[in-house]
């Protein structure tokens, strides 16, 4: 079955990734492709919070303010936080105005600079954190705190129960900032391939 979805794949021109969490059927699968060579990467964290009735009204840090653009205002935002090129840029703001979720991006900005930047995802009773990036010239104080307290706040207001976020395993700083929220690890996934994605 493996051998057949991969020429599948490979007639399409697209690499073969297998993403393998907690709850991957057949359970020995992950062992069965490295078995066969494929590499793991991208070992990552889902982190959730289970009850945002705690969530207090957070402030903007002096001098800055929360301003929330519309998607494509937003998406160009990330992009240059990020370095992504335009092409990335508008398919992100085209990724946002199609998806059927609302999503409600929210930037922090110091005068017409953007400092940082987060977006929640909202479906029913749950919210997921994206995006939450900030430039870096002004990590470690606390901004990126403040855009998530927000987006929390915001979500609960607007009738969120449980929050959820993903992070990667090894990011230690954003994973200590989460911790301070109270989010805690759910469960682990990584993703398995003849070779990782390149980057950039």
């Amino acid at each position: 079955m493996l051998s057949r979805a991969e020429a599948v794949f490979t007639h399409a021109r697209l690499p073969f990734i297998v993403r393998i969490t907690p709850f991957t059927q057949p359970p020995m699968l992950d062992a069965v492709l490295a078995a066969r060579g494929f590499v793991a990467f991208d070992d990552t964290r889902v982190m959730v919070r289970e009850d945002l009735s705690g969530v207090g009204e957070p402030s903007a840090p002096n001098g800055c303010s929360f301003q929330m653009p519309g998607h494509g205002a937003f998406a160009e935002a990330v992009g240059a936080l990020r370095g992504s090129p335009l092409a990335q840029r508008q398919a992100h703001a085209e990724r946002l105005r199609a998806s059927p979720v609302r999503y409600v991006g929210v930037l922090l900005k110091r005068g017409n600079e953007v400092v940082a930047c987060g977006q929640m995802a909202l479906e029913d009773d749950l919210v997921g954190l994206y995006d939450i990036h900030t430039a870096p010239a002004y990590r470690r104080h606390g901004l990126g705190l403040a855009i998530c307290e927000h987006l929390l706040q915001r979500a609960h207001q607007l009738g969120a129960r449980v929050a959820y976020l993903q992070v990667d395993a090894d990011n230690e700083a954003a994973r200590s900032l989460y911790a301070q929220l109270e989010f805690a690890d759910g469960y682990a996934y990584h993703y398995r391939g003849r070779q990782p994605p390149a980057v950039g």
